[in-house]
């Protein structure tokens, strides 16, 4: 039997780690990588449009009285983002309220002849706005407002509840406050007779409700993130080899 002993190399070379990234290359990189960042920026909640700073001129009632039913609706129009609709704030009124605990917010769409057309989200909150202040309802889900479509938010009573009344306040001044391109418009009423079909009309005064959201990131936005993410990783030393002494 033949064994083939390999010889040592004494000065066989080595992989040793060797940064070579300078001080002032590393510092140049991250304040780019932040600015990138920055500007790609983190989206969040914020008032998209509100006319609760305007002053109060009366309240109109959201009731059932068997057998009729009255809701109350507000439109608002979004900007030119789409948006994930976080909340919807009332201002109610005490004033002649019988509450039943049945009180819900709704998110419509909006038809052809700008009226409440079909239910598409309800929204958590309290069933007994029965005192003056503001009420929040929240969207239980992510929902997504499409952008420069207008939207309706309904308030209605359960048509199975006894007479019981609620009262949306209202305003006869028009000015928002929020983000670029959103808006409300004028009010509606919604009359039912037995719980059937609800019969919209319009009513030119805006009721005092308040709209948060959250802008969708567009394209544009992505990648100017994923370009930050790829400067911060050329900050990581480069490794060469070298022989050992």
């Amino acid at each position: 039997m033949h064994l083939r002993i390999s010889p040592y190399r004494k000065n066989a070379p080595q992989l040793l780690p060797t940064t070579k990234t300078s001080p002032f290359r590393r510092i140049a990189l991250a304040a780019s990588a932040a600015a990138v960042l920055l500007h790609a920026g983190t989206a969040e909640a914020a008032i998209a449009v509100s006319n609760l700073a305007n002053p109060l001129n009366g309240a109109f009632s959201v009731q059932f009285n068997d057998p009729d039913g009255f809701s109350r609706a507000q439109q608002f129009t979004t900007g030119s983002i789409a948006s994930i609709l976080n909340s919807v704030t009332l201002s109610m009124n005490a004033t002649g309220v019988v509450d039943a605990g049945t009180f819900h917010v709704d998110l419509y769409s909006s038809s052809a002849s700008s009226l409440p057309d079909q239910p598409l989200l309800s929204l958590d909150g309290t069933t007994n706005p029965s005192a003056t202040s503001l009420y929040t309802y929240t969207a239980p889900t992510s929902f997504q407002l499409a952008a420069s479509t207008t939207y309706w938010i309904v308030a209605s009573i359960d048509p199975a509840a006894p007479t019981k009344f609620y009262n949306w306040e209202f305003t006869i001044f028009s000015a928002v406050d929020g983000q670029p391109g959103w808006s409300m418009g004028a009010s509606s009423i919604g009359h039912s007779f037995l719980g059937g079909a609800t019969s919209w009309s319009g009513v030119n005064v805006p009721l005092k409700m308040e709209i948060t959201a959250t802008p969708v990131p567009e394209p544009a936005a992505w990648g100017t993130a994923i370009l930050g993410v790829g400067l911060l990783s050329l900050l990581r030393p480069r490794r060469i080899s070298r022989p050992a002494p």
